[in-house]
C-alpha cells in the first residue's frame, strides 16, 4: 500500500517500475495528493530504481477538481517537469 510520506514498502533495485491508472494520490477526494505528497515519493521511489532505472505512471483524470489540468495542480505538474517528461496523463522519469 503506498501512503502520502511514508516510505514504499518493497525490497531491491528494479529497471522499471509501473503503475497505471493510479489511485493512491488519493484522487477525486478533499486529500488529493499536491506537491509535497509526490516530492516524497519521487524522491523515496528512485532508491528503488537501477541506475538508468524508469519510473512510469499513468494518472486518472479529475475533471472536476481540475478541469485546467485534468490530473493535478499547476505546482504538482512544474514538480513533475522538473523530475522527468509529463505527457497528457503520464508522467516518466529516469534516473
Amino acid at each position: 500500500r503506498i501512503t502520502a510520506f511514508s516510505p514504499v514498502e518493497i525490497d531491491g533495485e528494479f529497471d522499471v517500475i509501473t503503475a497505471f491508472l493510479i489511485c493512491f494520490n488519493n484522487l477525486k477526494s478533499k486529500g488529493t495528493w499536491q506537491a509535497a505528497e509526490w516530492r516524497f515519493f519521487l524522491e523515496d521511489i528512485k532508491r528503488h530504481l537501477r541506475p538508468r532505472g524508469i519510473l512510469r505512471l499513468q494518472f486518472n483524470p479529475d475533471e472536476q477538481r481540475f478541469p485546467r489540468y485534468l490530473f493535478f495542480d499547476a505546482e504538482t505538474r512544474e514538480l513533475f517537469r522538473q523530475h522527468g517528461s509529463l505527457s497528457q496523463d503520464t508522467f516518466t522519469l529516469s534516473t
